[in-house]
């Protein structure tokens, strides 16, 4: 999770990643902004509620996160049908409900983040990730308030997946082999293209 924040998401500036115990959620999940002041909840590490602002100044993740947010009035949040708050991103989950602990099973997976094509791919690899480890996945539909390169609703994971023609010559060009279209086709196919 926190590779992929820092890879894919430039350290957290255009992605982040919240996983929650899907148990404690009531749907549908809002994002929106609100005031530093407006909000408080438990983050992750802590015992007492705190404020957003007080999160940027005293909580290590607030610190060192916090330059992602400066100067804005309003700060994003995650809370769900019932008002509790998930998440404060991209800086630290809420503690009652984004604590993962050993054993949990159904879990809510979320990625934000200001580039919608890599929030995309981060949550393609995470779910992935767990597929391959033997979890079941289960789409989730995003409304959007404004038409995306997706359009207004995107049910993710989403295949964002293209098509790519690369000429035969090219492929023996980069081998510095000639080998024809069959050994190409199975090799490629052997490599789940």
């Amino acid at each position: 999770q926190e590779k992929l924040a820092e890879i894919y998401g430039h350290k957290r500036q255009t992605v982040s990643i919240g996983l929650y115990r899907l148990d404690k959620i009531q749907f549908p999940i809002t994002y929106g902004l609100v005031r530093p002041e407006e909000a408080r909840f438990t983050p992750l590490g802590f015992s007492e509620k705190m404020t957003l602002k007080e999160i940027l100044t005293v909580h290590p993740k607030g610190i060192e996160y916090s330059s992602i947010l400066a100067n804005h009035h309003s700060l994003p949040l995650l809370w769900d049908k019932e008002g509790q708050i998930l998440s404060f991103p991209p800086i630290i989950n809420s503690r009652e409900i984004g604590e993962i602990q050993a054993g949990d099973s159904d879990l809510l997976i979320e990625v934000t983040g200001t580039n919608l094509r890599m929030v995309l791919l981060t949550l393609n690899i995470l779910a992935a990730n767990l597929a391959d480890r033997g979890g079941a996945i289960s789409p989730i539909e995003i409304a959007y308030p404004y038409t995306t390169e997706w359009g207004k609703t995107i049910r993710t994971p989403y295949d964002i997946s293209e098509v790519k023609k690369i000429p035969i010559h090219a492929i023996e060009s980069a081998l510095g082999l000639t080998m024809g279209s069959e050994p190409i086709q199975q090799a490629v196919t052997s490599y789940g293209y």
